[in-house]
């Protein structure tokens, strides 16, 4: 039996690991599989690291296979992107992006804050867009929006569809990533093969996902995400160099590559090579 297991955030992240749900449902089921494996699958050498302290299985037991970008993920025209999504969206100004759920890993409320700070002492004209939706903690992050005086300038949209995702990328100036733990992180790469620059936090899979294509910030800090944005948002050369690099390091990844290495490692197991 081979089992993929993309992070155990929910026994290594302390707004999880003393849940209802972590405590009778993550950690049982996961040991569980751990036990019966043969072997594992997981999609970045930090996931790999935590499924080791937290499950108590040897390195040489689990194959690291990183995600892909899907083809329609591509570098596109930011000018016409933006009318174009601008429009859709119903968004009349530069805005910054963030993909992904809610939950309290994700960290959505130093980008709100940061945001914040650099609406009311920068002047910044942007807007914000965060793309995403979780039932539980979302009304925690909008309460945030209205105490930080930004919630008419933020837009929260619960879902994009595949096709118009890539002209969202394509449109921001700029994806920001604030979370404090990732197994992966997919819309950094989702974002750099689109041509997007990347701001991202200094931690979990994130720096091994983004290499030098990206900027990073600590992730506990708003100030220094603030200091990042408005260094992108300054910088045409720094923002053309992120784009070129982003393009570069997204064509690393692809969906093809890995499952070939699906391939070669199934037959490894089932002693086919």
């Amino acid at each position: 039996m081979i089992v993929s297991i993309m992070d155990v955030i929910h026994l290594s992240s302390s707004a999880y690991r003393r849940s209802l749900g972590t405590f009778f449902y993550a950690r049982p089921m996961l040991n569980a599989v751990a036990r019966k494996a043969d072997h594992i699958v997981t999609v970045s050498h930090h996931s790999k690291s935590e499924i080791m302290q937290a499950l108590g299985i040897p390195g040489s037991k689990i194959t690291v296979i990183p995600c892909g970008v899907s083809e329609e993920f591509a570098p596109q025209s930011p000018s016409v992107e933006s009318r174009d999504a601008a429009k859709i969206l119903g968004i009349q100004t530069s805005f910054l992006l963030y993909v992904g759920n809610l939950k309290p890993h994700k960290n959505v409320v130093t980008l709100l804050r940061a945001f914040a700070q650099l609406r009311k002492h920068s002047k910044l004209r942007h807007s914000l867009l965060i793309v995403g939706d979780d039932a539980r903690w979302k009304r925690s992050v909008v309460d945030e929006c209205v105490r930080l005086g930004i919630r008419d300038c933020t837009t929260f949209l619960p879902h994009v569809s595949q096709s118009l995702l890539p002209r969202v990328y394509a449109a921001a100036d700029l994806l920001v990533m604030p979370s404090t733990v990732e197994g992966f992180g997919l819309p950094v790469l989702e974002a750099m093969a689109c041509g997007t620059p990347v701001i991202a936090s200094r931690t979990a899979s994130l720096p091994e996902v983004a290499g030098d294509a990206a900027i990073y910030f600590d992730p506990a800090s708003s100030e220094e995400l603030g200091v990042q944005i408005e260094r992108i948002l300054h910088s045409p050369e720094l923002q053309a160099s992120l784009r070129n690099k982003g393009i570069q390091r997204a064509k690393q990844f692809t969906w093809r590559q890995s499952a070939r290495q699906h391939i070669e490692l199934y037959n490894r197991l089932l002693g086919l090579n």
